[in-house]
């Protein structure tokens, strides 16, 4: 018996990321696995710089201040986003493309519910016997061909008829590119939310207790009206905030660019094609039927 996931058009006005929000599949077939062998080491390097301007404590210092180096915001530096005309989107479809596999990937967007969602897998999975996986690096969104390569093996080999959800928060990846197909799932948010909760997730007590360094007590006592309005690195939207587009997008360092036409159009082309359903949070309640 396989995961299935019912497939519907979601299509959320205030959601300015993806402006094609649909359930999406692709269907299963043959893959030849690239030549491993010749891929070769890419150089990374981190998404922003420390911002000084805001005593570097924008969402991108935090986490490379408090995460190790190979946890940080990177993006493969020299590698093109491929996408021509040819890939354009212009209308949804509502075909049902969902894979008949064993193994869901639920790569998911912070702030987007992530962690109910989370929550839900892991109880279906205990009543109905599958297996829930989660990539425990919080803050490493770009996976490396060598850790895709180890995934997609797992993925290829569960034994019997085991069935696995992986989650993590982590950029889109060409599974088919790595011999493996698996179902695809996320929600997205109303950005500007999204953002605002993120503001205020970094600034809970709780969160850095125990942590050597910490912001000052001004810096947690900051309002989100305030931080606009005085034009804070923080709170200029899509400057210092991780965008959702990534995880539609991928790992390329264009991907990041919140003003690129190329990275939004991908995006929407590997929501139509590739994922069996994309939830909006403002409308949870229709996702999750």
């Amino acid at each position: 018996m396989y995961f299935r996931w019912a497939s519907r058009i979601l299509l959320p006005s205030c959601c300015i990321l993806l402006s094609l929000i649909i359930l999406a599949i692709f269907i299963s077939g043959e893959f030849e696995l690239p030549e491993f062998d010749k891929l070769r080491e890419r150089p990374f390097i981190p998404l922003l710089p420390l911002v000084d301007t805001n005593g570097g404590w924008t969402q991108v210092d935090i986490n490379r201040r408090m995460k190790a180096k190979e946890s940080r915001y990177t993006q493969h530096f020299d590698e093109e986003i491929e996408f021509s005309d040819a890939d354009l989107i212009d209308i949804p479809s509502a075909t049902n493309r969902t894979a008949s596999t064993n193994v869901l990937v639920y790569n998911r967007v912070p702030k987007c519910a992530s962690t109910l969602m989370q929550t839900l897998l892991g109880k279906l999975g205990a009543k109905n016997g599958f297996l829930v996986e989660s990539n425990r690096l919080y803050h490493k969104h770009v996976l490396s061909d060598e850790e895709v390569i180890g995934l997609a093996s797992k993925f290829r080999n569960l034994d019997g008829d085991r069935k696995l959800v992986y989650d993590g928060h982590f950029y889109y990846v060409d599974w088919k590119r790595f011999g493996a197909n698996p179902i695809l799932i996320n929600m997205v948010r109303e950005p500007i939310s999204r953002v605002i909760s993120t503001f205020y997730y970094h600034r809970i007590q709780s969160r850095w207790n125990n942590r050597k360094e910490r912001p000052s007590k001004k810096w947690f006592e900051k309002d989100f009206e305030s931080c606009v309005l005085n034009g804070d690195p923080e709170c200029q939207y899509g400057v210092y905030q991780e965008i959702q587009l990534n995880y539609f997008c991928g790992r390329e360092w264009e991907c990041g660019n919140r003003n690129s036409r190329k990275a939004l159009q991908k995006a929407k082309a590997v929501v139509e094609r590739e994922y069996s359903v994309v939830g909006v949070l403002e409308n949870l309640n229709s996702t999750l039927l």
